[in-house]
């Protein structure tokens, strides 16, 4: 983390070298959070390459990831879900509209949510993708027990897939489980929603971040 002493405003600075692993993925990063304006998306402030290194400076968010959240404060109830549910899905609504490409971002997890004074944040944008580019990536990596299936099948990703790892995020704010577990006690009309995130089977699952932003909506009001 860097200050910018003229402004008082905090940074995050990213640095790799061109030939580590982590190259082309931060070239992602930079070539998509540069055309995202969005509340709950940190801005890209700027971007340098030398003949070694990538480097890029983005907005700071201060705050605790849901990871961290969860952890040191327990599970949420279903209200707290909904509420921060609304707001995830909303930044996800927001990528997924995006013309003439939806933006997948691939890596929606606990620890890449940020959330500040009940305000979420979506981070970490390494491994985003336009949706027309998916099958140029070499691979196509995410979080075990927050990725969805199809990202480690071989199989097309798409809107759905973002879709599967809100889903997941939902059952860990209610439960603190990964992967398969934490479903037994959750309330039957939640189980319903992360049903329609979470099915195996892409074409089963909420066919759109709309969708799910309408449903939680409604279930907000009740």
């Amino acid at each position: 983390m860097a200050v910018n002493m003229c402004m008082g405003s905090k940074r995050i600075i990213k640095e790799v070298l061109r030939d580590e692993e982590g190259y082309e993925s931060l070239r992602s990063e930079v070539s998509i959070l540069k055309h995202l304006n969005f509340p709950g998306i940190p801005a890209i402030c700027d971007a340098e390459e030398t003949e070694k290194h990538l480097y890029i400076v983005e907005e700071y968010i201060e705050g605790m990831t849901l990871r961290e959240m969860i952890q040191e404060q327990g599970t949420f109830d279903v209200k707290q879900t909904v509420f921060f549910g609304r707001q995830l899905t909303g930044i996800v609504c927001y990528l997924h509209s995006l013309k003439p490409d939806a933006v997948l971002h691939l890596d929606i997890q606990p620890k890449n949510i940020i959330i500040r004074d009940r305000t979420l944040y979506l981070i970490d944008f390494g491994n985003a993708s336009y949706s027309k580019d998916y099958r140029e990536k070499v691979y196509l990596k995410g979080t075990r027990g927050f990725a969805a299936p199809e990202q480690y099948q071989g199989k097309p990703v798409d809107v759905r897939t973002d879709i599967y790892g809100i889903g997941a995020c939902l059952r860990f704010m209610l439960s603190g489980a990964e992967g398969k577990d934490g479903l037994e006690h959750i309330p039957k009309y939640m189980s319903h929603i992360l049903s329609g995130c979470m099915e195996e089977n892409s074409q089963d699952r909420f066919p759109s971040a709309d969708l799910l932003a309408e449903k939680l909506k409604i279930l907000e009001t009740q």
